[in-house]
């Protein structure tokens, strides 16, 4: 671990320049926490904010898909040995996939000191320029890449806490919340995916094509129920929406910004600022 804590001394006059981090989180795949990042960073592109985003899940890279950057290779400056991020529109973009993983069939595994450094090396070897935000998509953990963001800027601008209803991932949202809060750090609000379900076409809801009655896939409070019981806000929800299947397999660039939720998480990160 004394390399870890020789490559951030090292690098530290790199960090100073940067916004603290705000980490979008679960403690389980595939509930959207990627979708919410993405199109959040895209949202505080859209109000004319300097936006970078670091794809903090070094084995499994999944946040230059969303973007539709696949394919495109990460530049190294010669001179400075600086890596340039993938640009997409005023967004910069840092991710292994695009230098590393763009062919779905490759691999890569470390154990958690290697995932570690790879993440640090990664984010302090990147020309981020001048960023107003700088968004991390954090895997499904509280463990490595948590620790590494920690080890780099000893302080989080907040964590946005993504899940479902279903219980499993009300468990680890609960689990989340109270790490963060024994961390000390500020959690500026929950995300419900896949909360109740729309047509593709429209935001009409679905319904039974037998019985006529509207589907929603999980019965409770979710974690709009979490949030008033933790008394920390409540960002909104998205539907389980068979588009956003449709476009995730796509190449094309991943915007739903029609959906009020990433404007709450894009005012949440930025009232954080003030």
């Amino acid at each position: 671990m004394s390399f870890l804590r020789n490559l951030v001394d090292k690098f530290r006059g790199r960090v100073h320049g940067l916004p603290l981090p705000v980490a979008f989180t679960s403690t389980k795949g595939g509930v959207g926490k990627t979708l919410n990042c993405a199109n959040t960073a895209l949202k505080l592109s859209e109000m004319g904010k300097r936006v970078g985003v670091i794809d903090c899940d070094i084995e499994s890279p999944t946040l230059a898909r969303y973007f539709g950057i696949m394919g495109q290779d990460t530049k190294t400056d010669v001179n400075t040995r600086m890596m340039e991020p993938i640009t997409f529109r005023n967004i910069k973009i840092q991710s292994m996939a695009t230098f590393l993983m763009n062919e779905p069939r490759r691999f890569c595994y470390f154990d958690g000191e290697t995932i570690q450094n790879f993440l640090i090396d990664l984010i302090l070897s990147t020309n981020w320029g001048k960023l107003d935000v700088l968004i991390a998509d954090a895997p499904p953990t509280l463990s490595d890449e948590i620790i590494a963001l920690k080890k780099i800027f000893r302080k989080f601008g907040g964590v946005i806490i993504v899940g479902t209803p279903e219980r499993q991932t009300l468990d680890g949202a609960e689990r989340s919340l109270n790490f963060y809060k024994q961390q000390g750090i500020k959690i500026l609000g929950l995300v419900e995916n896949m909360s109740g379900s729309e047509s593709a076409c429209c935001h009409a809801p679905m319904v039974c094509k037998h019985c006529g009655d509207e589907v929603i896939p999980y019965a409770g409070h979710g974690l709009k129920g979490l949030a008033q019981r933790y008394n920390v806000p409540f960002l909104g929800s998205l539907p389980f929406n068979p588009l956003f299947a449709q476009n995730n397999s796509s190449h094309k660039h991943f915007i739903h910004n029609d959906y009020k939720v990433f404007e709450r998480c894009a005012e949440a990160i930025l009232q954080k600022r003030r």
